[in-house]
């Protein structure tokens, strides 16, 4: 540069290397060895973005628009969303991502003197939760249990809730080995259901099993004594919906019918009546 008062121009560059308030003025001293000579030079320092952009959170769910947003307009903001998705610039622009993973958004902002600025900012893409599991088995006896597994391969930011036939088994993962407590004396269907939620939302899957009760045999005669020769009429009072029988009368097998026949009694004899299934 060449100031009035100043015969040699001075060529070079000045390095700011405190904090200074612009506008600032630099004093340029010329010295021989005779006289001295001062000049000033006032330089103006724009000052790059400060603002940082408005992220819409660190976590964000796969599909779904989200604003993005420069509050240091009139600056213009490029943005760069990590994905391979072309830039885009604006103060105010809305995205979405198509996959899930961690992506690294980078917001540039530049003002009207050419300052720049780059924020940075990782944010994670979710989806909606899978709701899926498994179980070991279609149909179980009373007091036998269950194993109920998760099925689901990403479970973070996941959270999960079950229930048996409406009773509630926590929030957990997952319940593994699980016993049906309530007793029963019918064929009773069982349905476990899953819930699970995140930020993008609920999805939820059932799967159902069959309790069968245990039998307990049981019959009853018409009478208990009478007169040579007697029949005795027999009827089935078992429980627990059986579906085999076995009658046996003095450790001989009668019969596999539900119900045992009309039976005659002699006189003087002891008789032992088994009813098995």
């Amino acid at each position: 540069m060449e100031r009035p008062g100043i015969s040699d121009p001075l060529v070079g560059s000045i390095l700011i290397n405190t904090i200074v308030t612009s506008p600032a003025t630099i004093i340029y001293t010329a010295i021989d060895s005779i006289c001295s000579v001062n000049d000033t030079l006032l330089i103006t320092l724009a000052i790059s973005p400060t603002t940082a952009p408005l992220w819409p959170g660190d976590t964000l769910c796969r599909m779904v628009p989200y604003t993005f947003i420069n509050p240091d307009s009139p600056a213009d903001a490029t943005w760069d969303f990590g994905d391979t998705t072309p830039l885009v610039m604006g103060d105010t622009v809305q995205h979405f991502f198509q996959n899930i993973g961690t992506f690294w958004v980078t917001a540039t902002i530049a003002n009207a003197a050419g300052c720049t600025t780059k924020f940075d900012d990782t944010i994670t893409v979710t989806d909606i939760p899978l709701s899926l599991f498994t179980i070991n088995a279609d149909t179980l006896c009373e007091g036998d249990s269950i194993l109920v597994l998760n099925s689901n391969p990403d479970a973070a930011y996941t959270t999960y809730t079950w229930s048996a036939n409406a009773i509630a088994l926590g929030s957990l993962y997952e319940p593994g080995w699980y016993t049906y407590l309530l007793a029963t004396d019918t064929v009773t269907p069982i349905t476990i259901l899953q819930e699970a939620t995140n930020g993008c939302g609920t999805t939820t899957f059932s799967d159902t099993y069959v309790i069968y009760p245990l039998p307990v045999a049981g019959f009853d005669v018409d009478q208990s004594s009478g007169c040579s020769p007697d029949t005795v009429l027999f009827s089935n009072i078992s429980t627990g919906n059986p579906e085999t029988y076995a009658w046996y009368i003095n450790g001989v097998f009668i019969t596999n019918d539900s119900i045992l026949a009309p039976q005659i009694f002699l006189a003087d004899s002891t008789d032992s009546i088994l009813s098995s299934h």
